[in-house]
């Protein structure tokens, strides 16, 4: 006797995880990448919006992708994928857009825009982050929780701006005045970009519409709210002001400062309406380095061992560890003299010291003095 019956046939499909194919950064949303090989320049004063955009494959079925799990961080390398939002350092996005349209039945496109600031940390041979690069680190998840990700790397350039006054108007002046702290006119000086910067001034002779001229020394310009008499004279060559305008480290307030300028008007000669040229001039901040000494009292015993080179450079604000080993038994007090031209600090200590070896502005070499208190 035969028979034929229906036998049913079964097979389970493992889940895989999903990968992320290709990770670009563009100007456009599901464009070819446009920043990698040139880095990303901020915009000056404002936002530039990037696309980081690629493909995701699950072998499983595009429909196995959970894209609501799409995130993106974007941040300064060492700041690592686990830092907290900052707009110097780290930039989280977790909302993407998704494209399933694209690629096979197992592709879906995404796109992740990122609002950069123009304060962002610059990464190129330039800035103070010269050793460091930005990383984008994607990740997503399918329904069952399996997670791909990728990550790449790129250079974030250094943007030199600043918001600078268009006019310098002095108003209305008398015969022999001399402009004081409360007459005198104050210019924002408003960081927009992403690097350390100076400006220089210079000016011309300014030539009145009735009668005579005023000097280009009929001008003067200073750091402080200060009158005529103790401002600096302008003069037709460009001067270093030393306003130094730093970086931009508060997402909430704007960093600015102020070049104050004053005028003297002569006894006589001069009337009607007086215009000139001043230029104001954006440069890098230079960073600033000195050179510091370490000399040692003689009543210091042998036994003493420092970490520290005897002479070295150091980088404005950067701090010195000194390490010295002392006699465990009876360890010996001794004190730490640091001068920087007229100001001296004195620390009194029986362990190693971190001493902050410098200020901005940069006036003088340092030298440190090690001296023994136990004799």
């Amino acid at each position: 006797y035969t028979s034929a019956a229906d036998v049913t046939a079964t097979a389970e499909i493992t889940n895989t995880a999903p990968t992320v194919d290709t990770l670009r950064v563009s100007d456009k949303a599901y464009t070819a990448d446009l920043y990698t090989s040139s880095g990303i320049l901020p915009a000056i004063g404002a936002d530039l919006v990037v696309h980081i955009n690629g493909q995701i494959t699950d072998l499983n079925g595009e429909a196995d992708i959970a894209s609501s799990t799409l995130a993106l961080v974007f941040h300064r390398t060492t700041s690592t994928n686990t830092c907290t939002a900052d707009k110097n350092d780290c930039y989280r996005i977790t909302t993407c857009d998704t494209d399933f349209t694209t690629g096979d039945d197992t592709q879906i496109s995404y796109n992740c825009e990122v609002p950069l600031a123009y304060w962002i940390d610059a990464t190129d041979a330039a800035s103070d982050y010269a050793s460091d690069t930005w990383t984008s680190y994607l990740t997503v998840n399918d329904i069952a929780s399996a997670q791909g990700t990728l990550s790449a790397t790129i250079e974030v350039n250094s943007l030199l701006a600043l918001n600078i006054p268009t006019v310098i108007d002095y108003s209305t002046r008398s015969l022999g005045e001399q402009s004081s702290s409360t007459t005198n006119v104050e210019t924002i000086l408003s960081q927009r970009g992403n690097t350390k910067a100076d400006v220089e001034v210079s000016g011309t002779v300014m030539n009145c519409s009735v009668l005579g001229s005023l000097s280009i020394a009929a001008q003067k310009w200073s750091l402080t709210d200060t009158g005529f008499a103790s401002s600096t004279t302008l003069t037709d060559a460009l001067v270093a002001t030393a306003r130094n305008i730093n970086l931009r480290t508060d997402d909430a307030n704007e960093l600015a400062a102020s070049l104050y300028w004053n005028i003297g008007i002569p006894t006589s000669g001069v009337k009607g309406q007086c215009t000139g040229a001043n230029t104001i001039a954006i440069v890098a901040q230079q960073q600033a380095v000195v050179q510091y000494t370490v000399t040692v009292d003689d009543r210091f015993a042998n036994g003493f061992v420092f970490s520290t080179p005897m002479s070295a450079l150091v980088n404005e604000g950067e701090t010195a560890t000194f390490t010295i080993s002392n006699d465990p038994e009876e360890p010996y007090p001794f004190n730490v003299y640091v001068a920087c031209g007229s100001e001296t600090l004195r620390h009194t200590t029986y362990t190693p010291v971190v001493l902050t070896l410098v200020t901005e502005p940069i006036t003088a070499d340092c030298v440190i003095t090690l001296e023994s208190t136990a004799f």
